[in-house]
This record gives structure tokens, C-alpha cells and sequence, in this order.
């Protein structure tokens, strides 16, 4: 450099060289040269070293540093975009809010639309809207530092659609303690909070089924055993309240296995396991054999009528099963009333069985619910027996003949449970 360069230049600046010295290892230095000429005619070479060597460990740190800033901000983003996450940024000394297009969309608004703090307060559900307001407010007055987290719903937007939303970030504050800058992110959890709502529901119809399974358990087995214990007594000397004791104790016996049953098979619905066998049959005659406990008791009278021929495509045994539930509400919501109507009649391509009771009848706004599991029916302050599983299995099994079943009522007229089946000729 000093015989090539400064010779032509006259002067040399911040020319770098690199150098690995024995003792004191790499080096960079800065020269800064420039040629003098003496009064003489002679000339002479003013060189300046200057090790820079710190100076460019810090100018290349800070490179690598902006580097991986970058690439730490790639990374945010493509954690924030996977976690559904939607950011935003509101800076109180002049009222401006940036939101990112996927916080728009949690509140219905374009990607790119442009709201101020109100419109956006606004956005919240009016029973929750105030309550984030003071929030965000103690949040910009350092309450917990400045931070927040917050679940609430918004108002409903421009879909119809309403959607919970979980807030999180924190306030920032210059030395004098005002806050310059309040920073979050959303995350729609609609789905979470349906689904912890479902999970509540169920855990509580659990507990709500199991108090009531014991309870309706408890009663027949507690008669049953009473009843055991006095023919035992009697075993060696029966007396006349021998035929009365069997009577309660085959009650009781009869109670607890249609209680068994009913849980039975509503787990095998759960499952998918309830199997039907289909078979063509007469329709009238299932009804009177299912029935000939009632009868024989004396209590009721079952009065049948209608096309006593027509013929069923369905599994015979679980038909009977629906309609002894169906006669055995009729008699516990109408014990009362002493007669019990059957009708048979053809609709179309369909059988429709009817079972009528001259009851006190159910309110218009308990019949939709009739048929789903765990419900039963609080009529004038007393809660009737049962596991709330009788209508719901029976419903089951109609679904899957392909049939349908309803309820008719008027309060102080009665009832009327009925379903359909298939007839035995479209399938001939």
C-alpha cells in the first residue's frame, strides 16, 4: 500500500488490514496514511495505525443481532399464526389502535378495517363490556404491573354469530409512570368454552342420574327384603298375609328388573349394540300379551280397538317394550283414571300404535323434552318414579325401525303416547 498506493494517491483513509500476530492473536487496524513533501525536495510517509479490532467485534455483534431478531420475529409470527392467535396494539397518549387481520376477524371486521378504542369496547358483549373496560383501565394504571388476562364474549357480529375471546398482554410505562403503550393477543375459544359447557351438562346429568337411580333402587329392594324377611318368619306357620307378601315381593322384584333393564339398554344404545331381529307379526297380539300383568292384576282395564290385523315389520320384543312404557306411564300419570286405550290404525305405508289415558294431562312446555334421557315429568309438585329412561329407550327403538313417536296432551284431558312402524307389506 505504501509503495503502490499512497505514491499515486498522496493519501490513504481507513484502509483496513487483518493480521494474526504470534502473541496477541487476530487484529484488525485502520491505517490512515499521507505523503509529505519536504522543503528539500525529499518526501516523507505520515502513517496512523488505529486497532479497531473491539470497535468491529461490536459492529458484527450487533449485525448477528439484528439477524437473529428477524429471525426470532419470522418465529413469533409463525407461532403467533399456529396458535390462532390475533394481536393488537393501543397507545393511550394518542388514542390509535392497530389490530392484525385475525383479531378483525374474531370481531366480524375486514382484515384490514381500522377501529378506535371505542368501536372496539363497543364490540364486547354489553354484559361483560364494562367490566373490560375497568380492566384494561387498572391495567394502564400499573395494577399487577400492567398485566391482564380476561375471557368474555363479544356483541354479536355481522355473521349472527357470538364468540368468547381471551384476552392477554400487558401496559408498558416511560420513567414518569404513564403508560405510552397497552400490547395483547386474542384467541377465539369458542369451541373450548362449548365444550366445557357440554362437559359441565353431562357431569351434572351424571350425578343427577346416579342420585336418581339410587334412590329409585333403594325403594323396591328395601320392600323386597321387608317382604322376604316376614315369609321367612312364616315359613313354619303361614297365616293370610302369606299371598299378600308375595304379591309385594314379586312388585318389588318386577320394579328392580325393569330398573336393571332400562339401565341395561340404555348403555347398549350408547354403544351400539342394541340388535334388532326382525320378524312380520300381528301387532294386536303383542299388545295383549305384553299387557297380561296389568289385567290379571284387576286394577286397570286395557281397552284395545282398531285394525286388530295388520301386520308389523319389526322386532317383536322391543315393540313390546315400548308399549308396556307407554302403559306404564299412562298408569302413573293417570292413576286415577282406571281405563287405558289402545288404538291401532293403518296410516299410509305405516302402523300407528296410540295409548291413551284420561289423566290431568302434561304442560305444552314439557312435551318436547318427553323423550330425552334422565327427564321426567314434575307435575304439580311431585316428582313421579322412575329413571327418566322408560320414553328415551322407547324412542330409540322406533328411531331405529325407522318409525316415529310423539306425545298429544291437554291439561284435564289426558295423553296420548304414539309411534309408528313399518308394515309387514313393503317389504313383502
Amino acid at each position: 500500500m505504501l509503495e503502490n498506493i499512497l505514491p499515486e494517491k498522496k493519501v490513504v483513509i481507513d484502509f483496513e488490514v487483518i493480521h494474526v500476530f504470534p502473541s496477541i492473536g487476530r487484529r484488525v487496524m485502520s491505517l490512515n496514511a499521507r505523503q509529505l513533501d519536504k522543503t528539500n525536495g525529499g518526501q516523507l510517509i505520515l502513517l496512523d495505525i488505529e486497532d479497531i479490532t473491539d470497535q468491529r467485534k461490536i459492529e458484527e455483534g450487533l449485525a448477528e443481532i439484528e439477524l437473529l431478531f428477524h429471525e426470532s420475529k419470522d418465529r413469533l409470527k409463525l407461532a403467533v399464526d399456529a396458535a390462532g392467535l390475533g394481536t393488537w396494539d393501543y397507545n393511550p397518549l394518542i388514542g390509535e389502535l392497530i389490530a392484525d387481520s385475525c383479531c378483525n376477524e374474531m370481531f366480524g371486521l375486514l382484515p384490514h378495517e381500522k377501529i378506535d378504542c371505542a368501536r372496539f369496547i363497543a364490540m364486547i358483549h354489553e354484559e361483560e363490556r364494562n367490566h373490560i373496560e375497568n380492566v384494561l383501565q387498572l391495567a394502564l394504571k400499573g395494577i399487577n404491573h400492567g398485566g391482564y388476562e380476561e375471557e368474555f364474549r363479544t356483541a354479536e357480529t355481522i355473521d349472527g354469530n357470538v364468540r368468547w375471546i381471551k384476552f392477554r398482554g400487558k401496559a408498558y410505562f416511560n420513567v414518569d409512570g404513564i403508560a405510552y403503550r397497552l400490547v395483547g393477543t386474542s384467541l377465539d375459544i369458542t369451541v373450548q368454552k362449548i365444550l366445557d359447557q357440554a362437559t359441565k351438562e353431562l357431569l351434572k346429568k351424571k350425578d343427577d342420574f346416579m342420585s336418581i337411580a339410587s334412590h329409585e333402587l333403594k325403594t323396591p329392594i328395601t320392600t323386597l327384603k321387608a317382604s322376604l324377611q316376614l315369609l321367612k318368619r312364616m315359613k313354619d306357620n303361614p297365616d293370610k298375609m302369606l299371598p299378600t307378601l308375595i304379591e309385594q315381593a314379586n312388585k318389588s322384584m318386577e320394579r328392580v328388573t325393569t330398573l336393571i333393564e332400562n339401565l341395561l339398554n340404555t348403555n347398549k344404545l350408547n354403544e351400539g349394540q342394541l340388535h334388532l331381529n326382525k320378524t312380520s307379526f300381528i301387532i294386536a297380539d303383542v299388545i295383549a300379551d305384553c299387557c297380561q300383568h296389568i289385567r290379571v292384576a284387576g286394577e286397570y282395564t286395557i281397552i284395545t280397538k282398531g285394525d286388530k290385523e295388520l301386520m308389523a315389520y319389526a322386532d317383536a320384543d322391543r315393540i313390546e317394550q315400548a308399549v308396556v312404557n307407554f302403559v306404564n306411564n299412562a298408569i302413573k300419570y293417570a292413576p286415577g283414571a282406571k281405563e287405558i286405550h289402545i288404538s291401532i290404525e293403518k296410516i299410509k305405508d305405516m302402523v300407528k300404535v296410540s295409548v291413551s289415558d284420561k289423566g290431568q294431562g302434561i304442560p305444552a312446555e314439557k312435551l318436547p323434552y318427553l323423550f330425552d334421557r334422565y327427564y321426567r315429568v314434575d307435575s304439580s309438585g311431585l316428582q313421579y318414579s322412575g329413571l327418566g329412561l322408560g320414553l328415551y329407550i322407547s324412542a330409540e327403538i322406533i328411531k331405529r325401525h325407522n318409525g316415529q313417536i310423539g306425545v298429544n296432551s291437554e291439561i284435564g284431558k289426558g295423553s296420548t303416547f304414539w309411534f309408528t312402524l313399518p308394515l309387514v307389506e313393503q317389504f313383502s
